[in-house]
């Protein structure tokens, strides 16, 4: 979604690559944060044998992306978009809440395939995910621009149906 993100930005609101680069490193401050703050913080209130409330954390984290993505999709103002950042934010706590649920379903000798496994599909989604939301992009560019955050959104919310069955 990077790539997606410089495009819009620059296409949309007429942002620098200076800008697009502030934007970026804010971002990822954000996420840094909420992993870096939360996660720990959470992992010392909540013992192992209650991660169970890792899936809320994880439901809650991806409702902040659906929500997130919807309003990159519909902000009009580049500060609002800017914004909207903060929400996502939240939704970086969805991996490590996921590990935490699937390392509590798995014995201990089978940690390290369910880790690898988790591994893998991270790698699909980044390797993927890419090429996908710029096809998205470059497709609905002149009529839509907007499209590839709704339809992000979109994923996000099958991802949380999803989670009913985990």
């Amino acid at each position: 979604m990077q790539n997606v993100f410089a495009l819009y930005t620059t296409e949309t609101f007429g942002w620098s690559v200076a800008d697009t680069g502030e934007m970026f490193s804010i971002f990822w401050a954000y996420r840094a944060v909420m992993v870096g703050g939360f996660i720990p913080v959470f992992s010392y209130f909540v013992p192992p044998e209650k991660w169970w409330t890792a899936m809320i954390v994880s439901r809650i984290a991806l409702s902040c992306d659906i929500a997130g993505m919807v309003l990159f999709g519909f902000a009009k103002l580049d500060v609002l978009f800017f914004a909207i950042g903060v929400l996502t934010a939240i939704g970086a706590t969805i991996v490590v809440a996921l590990r935490g649920i699937f390392s509590t379903s798995v014995s201990k000798q089978r940690q390290g395939l369910m880790l690898a496994a988790v591994a893998s599909l991270e790698i699909i989604e980044t390797i993927g995910g890419g090429p996908l939301f710029e096809a998205i992009y470059s497709a609905s560019i002149k009529s839509i621009a907007s499209l590839t955050f709704w339809v992000a959104a979109g994923m996000s919310a099958l991802a949380l149906v999803l989670t009913i069955f985990l």
